[in-house]
């Protein structure tokens, strides 16, 4: 068994595999990928056959950063993978005009995103499905689509065993720790030393490593999967646009999909503060949050959201201010860290990749829309200041 490598990631997710590709691209031949559970297990973040990609964000810096995932990074690993891995669709963000949709429409326009607004009858003809109130801001965002999840895991994972990178799977990694000339990687029955480690844990990621622990706050999210009634329910189901929502309140934010790869429109509520959950705790879904889904799907579809056909779980992992963690591991510049996603890190995962392989081969990476806001992606950036 190889026991030296040029690089070791830590968490099969998405930013892990995308990390991988980036660094076989990159020219390193010897690469592995430690996992704590079976590959696509659903415990984490990255499993499920859908994920929204939009350029509407809140703040600017990750609208330009969207848009680098667009143009380059999302293109290039497509066309690794030789597959279509995003399938355009309509998508609309909404939001009383009291709330921070307002915001969003600040950040496109800083960004020069092409994302317009709509008053109240544009918004209805464009988004006929939807019952909009006479206070509701509408953002049209044409670059959003819908990403094949499913088929971006399944497919890094094959292009990676084709690439000769080394997959050890139910593999938990115990303890990380810099040897100056290598990075000792420990697991329950075998140590093995890399040059560089890139760490994408997910939920795991505080207990793998301390420093990052009081930054990170992990919490179970519901997935529900929903019929529309009607002649045209199926249909109307596929034909969907993506959606977020957008409410004045903390945690006030709702998601959802077309059916795609599965029965049902994708929705649930987004929650990025409240209590940790336990990464390893109780995955059973809770009759009162596929309720509180429900409620919600109610109030924008009428009564057209029939029965739920399908539930899962997923796991977020929080920062107090959703800013992403990309960094040099304080205490060695061997050890780089991908954290902190806060829901949000499916669209961002072959330009997270390029910016972890960055940070792992050169201390830094040269993307602009990344260096012209490093400071905020530090693991240790105050989220106070």
């Amino acid at each position: 068994m190889q026991r030296h490598f040029d690089a070791v990631v830590i968490g099969a997710g998405i930013h892990g595999l995308c990390s991988a590709w980036a660094l076989k691209r990159a020219g390193l031949s010897r690469v592995a990928v430690f996992e704590r559970g079976s590959l696509r297990h659903d415990r984490g973040s990255s499993h499920g056959t859908s994920r929204i990609t939009r350029s509407t964000y809140v703040d600017a810096a990750y609208v330009r950063l969207m848009q680098a995932a667009h143009h380059t990074a999302w293109p290039a690993l497509s066309e690794d993978l030789n597959e279509t891995l995003i399938t355009p669709r309509a998508m609309c963000l909404f939001g009383p005009k009291h709330g921070p949709v307002e915001r969003y429409h600040q950040a496109v326009m800083s960004a020069g995103a092409p994302v317009s607004r709509l008053d109240g009858d544009a918004a209805r003809r464009r988004f006929p499905d939807f019952q909009f109130h006479e206070d509701t801001v509408v953002l049209d965002d044409p670059t959003a689509g819908v990403i094949a999840a499913e088929r971006t895991i399944s497919g890094l994972i094959k292009w990676l065993k084709d690439a000769g990178v080394q997959f050890f799977v139910e593999t938990e990694t115990t303890a990380l720790k810099d040897l100056q000339s290598a990075v000792e990687v420990k697991t329950p029955n075998a140590r093995f030393e890399a040059d560089r480690c890139v760490v994408t844990a997910g939920a795991w990621t505080g207990r793998l490593l301390p420093v990052a622990r009081t930054r990170l706050t992990p919490i179970r999210q519901t997935v529900g999967y929903f019929e529309l009634l009607g002649t045209r329910g199926e249909k109307r189901a596929q034909d969907l646009p993506v959606w977020v929502y957008v409410g004045p309140e903390q945690n006030d934010v709702f998601y959802g999909l077309p059916a795609f790869g599965r029965p049902g429109i994708k929705i649930a509520r987004h929650i990025t503060t409240g209590h940790a959950s336990d990464p390893d705790g109780n995955r059973e879904v809770a009759p009162e949050n596929i309720e509180d889904i429900r409620a919600f799907a109610e109030r924008v579809f009428g009564r057209t959201v029939g029965k739920c056909v399908g539930s899962e779980t997923c796991l977020y992992t929080n920062t107090a201010t959703e800013d992403i963690i990309w960094d040099l591991h304080p205490g060695s510049d061997r050890i780089v860290i991908g954290a902190g996603f806060s829901g949000h890190g499916f669209k961002f995962g072959p330009l997270s990749g390029q910016i972890l392989a960055d940070l792992a081969l050169h201390g830094t990476s040269d993307l602009p829309a990344f260096r012209k806001e490093r400071e905020r992606f530090r693991l240790t950036s105050d989220p106070t200041a």
